[in-house]
């Protein structure tokens, strides 16, 4: 989402293979994951809205984001924002280094 003063609006989304997730194949580590959404500056309209929230229909990339997720159970489902400690960012640290090709 972007957040400016006219109204937010979603500007890309990523598909997650929660199975993936929940069995533990990707359960704590760090992951690349690529953003798709509609091309920039276009009209206000329904193919751009299916674009940005429907990776699968979009055509244009749009970044990515290092992301870590952990799946544990619980008894109730919570949501919260934490800061990120630091030694996850000294673990995430060998992926965001600038490399040469």
């Amino acid at each position: 989402m972007d957040h400016d003063d006219v109204f937010d609006e979603t500007v890309g989304s990523m598909l997650f293979d929660l199975q993936a997730i929940i069995e533990g194949k990707m359960n704590g580590k760090f992951f690349w994951k690529n953003i798709y959404g509609s091309p920039l500056n276009q009209s206000n309209s329904d193919f751009k809205k299916d674009m940005n929230e429907n990776p699968e229909l979009a055509s244009n990339w749009k970044g990515r984001v290092l992301m870590q997720i952990e799946c544990y159970e619980t008894e109730k489902p919570v949501a919260k924002v934490a800061r990120i400690e630091d030694e996850f960012l000294l673990m995430a640290k060998e992926f965001t280094m600038k490399k040469k090709f």
